[in-house]
């Protein structure tokens, strides 16, 4: 059905049955395994989607707007899982076909550009991008599991080798993986600075000011997702040093921009998100606390420091992101 009849099976998932999960499952996995598939082909139409921002799609991609029109069907049908799993399983498998795993090869222009589409683990990223995004502005309050992306970080970092030995060590993109993994840091970036178009949703920014989580909150999952793939990244032995920074700079730039989005709370569930490392394995956090700090000692912090008068008192953001993440207290 899949690939000859695809959209017959909304009919069949119109209703709820006892079999409509199993089918799904099936179904979904036959769509992103097969890069000749309407959901391919769909995606690789619509680019710039997703992102953080709002979109509707038209009558000519009929599968992505049947999930993400109405987003209240991705959610009754926890769309998130068949498409999660069968991505996990994907890295499971490629991890048993280590030696001819092509996500280990360099992810060069051409890739980037073109390639990156018949992949079925950056269809997955990009489906879970349009899917969190469509929740998030259709108001609904789920986090729609986005932690897959950390779930699926950890095994790229397993399957991390590069094959291409002719590429320089300190490659951004060394291999695939690294370019996956980068993706999904940006589009967690993009769900969370996502709050500044949505300040008309005022339940949105109720949040605990703490790094526990809030399921009904799809900002504050996504800087606990984001901060949980920084960790994997900071304390793997096989990533370069230049990509750990970069990535490291990436999420420090976050905070910075929530703060000058005057979004004080989200940033400081960021840095404490940031702050709480690896609680459960000492050397682990250990290694992530240094790595971290050495990050931030190549971060450009000139731009941040920016002072300004708020109720009465001055802010400094760069003293109070050092404050909460290395509990760095200020010179006297």
């Amino acid at each position: 059905m899949a690939k000859g009849r695809p959209y017959l099976a909304f009919k069949l998932l119109a209703t709820p049955n006892r079999d409509m999960f199993e089918f799904l499952k099936h179904y979904m996995r036959a769509l992103l395994a097969d890069s000749g598939s309407v959901l391919h082909r769909e995606l690789r139409d619509n680019p710039g989607a997703g992102h953080g921002r709002a979109a509707q799609f038209s009558s000519g991609e009929p599968l992505l707007s049947y999930f993400f029109n109405d987003p209240h069907v991705s959610e009754r049908l926890s769309i998130y899982k068949p498409v999660g799993d069968a991505a996990n399983e994907e890295l499971l498998a490629l991890r048993r076909e280590h030696d001819s795993d092509p996500n280990n090869l360099t992810a060069d222009d051409h890739f980037r550009e073109d390639g990156c589409w018949d992949s079925p683990l950056y269809a997955a990223i990009v489906f879970f991008d349009l899917m969190v995004t469509a929740t998030l502005f259709g108001r609904i309050r789920h986090h729609m599991w986005l932690l897959y992306y950390e779930v699926l970080t950890t095994r790229m970092i397993e399957n991390h080798d590069p094959r291409d030995r002719h590429t320089p060590s300190d490659s951004f993109y060394e291999t695939r993986y690294t370019y996956f993994i980068y993706e999904m840091v940006s589009r967690c970036r993009d769900w969370i600075l996502a709050v500044e178009r949505l300040t008309d949703d005022a339940e949105l920014f109720n949040i605990q000011n703490n790094d526990e989580y809030e399921n009904h909150n799809i900002p504050k999952s996504a800087i606990i997702c984001l901060a949980r793939i920084l960790l994997d990244v900071l304390t793997s032995s096989k990533l370069s040093e230049s990509y750990k920074s970069r990535m490291s700079h990436l999420v420090f730039d976050t905070y910075f921009r929530l703060r000058r989005l005057n979004q004080t709370v989200f940033a400081e569930v960021l840095a404490k998100a940031l702050r709480r490392g690896d609680p459960f394995d000492a050397e682990q956090d250990a290694a992530y606390r240094a790595a971290l700090r050495t990050a931030y000692g190549t971060f450009d912090k000139i731009p941040h420091m920016m002072h300004s008068i708020r109720g009465g008192r001055a802010e400094d953001p760069l003293r109070d992101f050092e404050a909460i993440v290395f509990n760095q207290q200020p010179a006297a």
